[in-house]
């Protein structure tokens, strides 16, 4: 590791790489996908938002915030389990 500089070390231990899961990602995108989905239940809470859209909101939020375009809602929306499980305002709190 002599010739690496503290810069490059910094820089590959802590690689920012978007992805649809939360679980797999890196410390910037993981934060990122809580904010999402937090929004998302706030949304659905305060009824700015229909169930039928949270498919859409989330695509765009997904693109908007991490530049990801989601192929389909089983790798978007429908991921959390927490939501299936009726447990809401888990990332929040």
């Amino acid at each position: 590791m002599g010739d690496v500089t503290a810069d490059e070390f910094w820089r590959a231990t802590n690689a920012v790489d978007p992805g649809l899961t939360r679980v797999g990602a890196d410390e910037l995108t993981y934060d990122m996908h809580i904010i999402l989905r937090s929004e998302v239940e706030v949304a659905i809470l305060t009824g700015d938002i229909t169930v039928a859209e949270m498919p859409e909101v989330w695509n765009a939020k997904m693109r908007d915030y991490l530049g990801i375009v989601v192929p389909d809602d089983a790798s978007g929306v429908l991921q959390d389990a927490h939501w299936a499980g009726g447990r809401f305002g888990s990332f929040p709190t």
